[in-house]
């Protein structure tokens, strides 16, 4: 289910994003045994996700509350779903999942967001088109940063195992660990810490996005 009103305000994209995008799929309280989880209501976990998004810049949650493409709701397992897909009798485009037990910490709700942004900002959201980390880009400015995001992971330095494998997770593990670690990120490959910190982690990136894209 997706929620569409509870307390939303339309200043606040946070409160935008949870109002029009976040939510429980349907059947996860069949799929996940209460003793495997503390939360106390059925939407205490998707405030929680909520809580953890927030540390990702206005201008970011803005773009992905408005893109008409794009859903995150709480689930039994952690996927990046592009395409269309029905869940419990609902349908949906590019959907997010992030498992309720891995909601204790950020990494594993930044991570899977930041696939749909890797889809969205290189390609819309188009089907058999290359994402931002393929080198893809809906404006210049975004080519630009997948071009380097390109070079840098062809340098090898990616700060874990899984980021070193695929341009993909080379970008989507860097942008977790920004914002989860980012001492560590710095650490492990500083190149990639300034570029996210000089652009997506930049409010004044998002603002040379044209509205079109937002």
């Amino acid at each position: 289910m997706v929620n569409r009103g509870r307390n939303a305000a339309p200043t606040d994209p946070l409160r935008q994003l949870i109002a029009g995008k976040m939510g429980v799929e349907r059947e996860l309280w069949h799929r996940v045994r209460p003793a495997s989880h503390h939360f106390d209501s059925q939407w205490a976990p998707v405030e929680r996700w909520a809580e953890h998004l927030r540390r990702l810049p206005a201008g970011m949650l803005a773009f992905l509350a408005r893109h008409r493409h794009g859903r995150l709701l709480v689930s039994h397992r952690t996927a990046y779903i592009p395409g269309e897909i029905e869940i419990a009798g609902q349908t949906h485009t590019h959907i997010c999942l992030c498992d309720i037990r891995q909601l204790d910490t950020p990494f594993a709700g930044i991570w899977v967001v930041a696939q749909l942004l890797d889809h969205l900002l290189g390609c819309d959201g188009e089907p058999d088109s290359p994402w931002l980390s393929d080198g893809g880009g809906t404006t210049p400015a975004l080519r630009e940063l997948g071009r380097r995001i390109q070079e840098l992971y062809a340098l090898g330095y990616g700060v874990d195992e899984e980021s070193r494998q695929h341009p993909r997770q080379y970008f989507v593990r860097s942008l977790a660990w920004y914002v989860t670690d980012r001492r560590a990120l710095n650490v492990a490959d500083p190149a990639v810490e300034r570029l996210l910190k000089t652009t997506l982690m930049d409010e004044h990136f998002w603002k040379e996005i044209p509205e079109a894209q937002r």
